[in-house]
């Protein structure tokens, strides 16, 4: 009872009172130990995201704009961080900046989700088989 009581605390916390970030975040818990078999902690991606400060709308631009709406790359981009491919800062700065990017049709430099995915993929074969 206090693990779910904990974990609703953390994903109330992640959403910022935002019903679309709640959803990605309910996804994300629902999803996450499918997407990632590997990780032996059921709310590692949830934590991810805590711990890099990415919360309400910093969380929707990655999902949105970085990740094209597809939970599977989000994951992916929690999981490279863990695996050492990419810094926590480089997500940070995709969370801010990647939307305005998109929106002024600016060139993005920074991370390429779809990239991450299937660099992930090359290190664990079964992550996110299906999105």
């Amino acid at each position: 009872m206090c693990q779910q009581t904990s974990s609703q605390a953390l994903m109330a916390k992640l959403a910022e009172g935002s019903t679309e970030v709640m959803r990605v975040v309910f996804q994300i818990s629902q999803e996450g130990e499918r997407i990632d078999p590997y990780n032996a902690r059921s709310n590692a991606a949830l934590d991810a995201l805590e711990n890099l400060g990415i919360r309400g709308s910093r969380l929707w631009n990655l999902y949105d704009a970085l990740c094209d709406r597809n939970i599977g790359k989000l994951i992916a981009v929690l999981r490279a961080q863990q695996l050492g491919m990419i810094k926590g800062e480089e997500i940070v700065n995709a969370a801010d900046n990647r939307a305005l990017a998109k929106q002024l049709q600016l060139p993005w430099t920074g991370i390429d989700a779809a990239d991450v995915l299937w660099r992930v993929r090359q290190r664990l074969p079964n992550f996110a088989a299906g999105y």
